[in-house]
């Protein structure tokens, strides 16, 4: 369940060490301390990588686990299709309110029949593709969003203690060697990223302004 790559792919190494050769990996979402639409974030990127590193293993997305909600379900299964999943398992069952585990994300049989016929015989509308799946894409960004806002909470957070360590030294706030250290380095970053270095400058800037100002608020609160 963590978004890492190496882990997954480790794990599936290990199998492989005992003598099983045949083994498929389930795309189930990733857990996430921030809350989205899906139960478990997709994270597609991640089933994307490693089946560039492993060809020969199928990844079989659940669309189930991920979305957390039958509503969702039919996003989800269309989005794992379309970005080259090889299979779907999703959860069925006769009453889904009376199952014992997992009730809301499951199906009944006539749902699930409705879904394989929009998913395989492509009854379903380009508009509503093309809507399922930009809801499907914003709701990645508005974790990735939820994400930003609690980096910058925390980068500022440090800013008002490394505050506290500057005055008890009695150096100022600005540090123009070390910011031109974090430049560089966010500045090749921003070059690996596929970003316009100019459009992170200006980002950083303005987080270095912000940072600067807390740290001279917390030096003025010190007692």
């Amino acid at each position: 369940m963590a978004p890492d790559l190496d882990l997954w792919a480790g794990s599936i190494e290990r199998f492989k060490h005992t003598g099983i050769e045949r083994v498929s990996a389930i795309h189930r979402g990733f857990f996430y301390w921030t809350k989205s639409l899906f139960r478990n974030h997709p994270w597609w990127h991640i089933p994307l990588s490693l089946k560039e590193r492993m060809p020969e293993v199928p990844v079989i997305c659940d669309p189930s686990h991920i979305a957390g909600d039958r509503h969702l379900v039919a996003l989800v299964a269309r989005r794992g299709l379309e970005v080259g999943m090889d299979g779907l398992m999703i959860e069925v069952h006769p009453e889904p309110e009376n199952a014992l585990s997992d009730a809301r994300q499951q199906l009944d049989p006539a749902a699930f029949g409705d879904l394989l016929e929009k998913l395989f015989n492509l009854n379903g509308s380009a508009n509503e593709a093309t809507s399922s799946m930009l809801e499907e894409l914003r709701a990645e960004v508005d974790v990735i969003d939820q994400v930003l806002i609690w980096a910058l909470g925390n980068r500022m957070q440090l800013a008002g203690e490394i505050a506290t360590v500057k005055t008890a030294h009695e150096m100022k706030a600005l540090q123009p060697q070390r910011w031109k250290q974090v430049v560089g380095k966010v500045l090749l970053k921003a070059r690996e990223a596929g970003l316009r270095p100019a459009f992170v400058r200006k980002l950083f800037d303005e987080i270095h302004h912000e940072s600067l100002s807390v740290q001279k608020t917390s030096a003025f609160k010190r007692p």
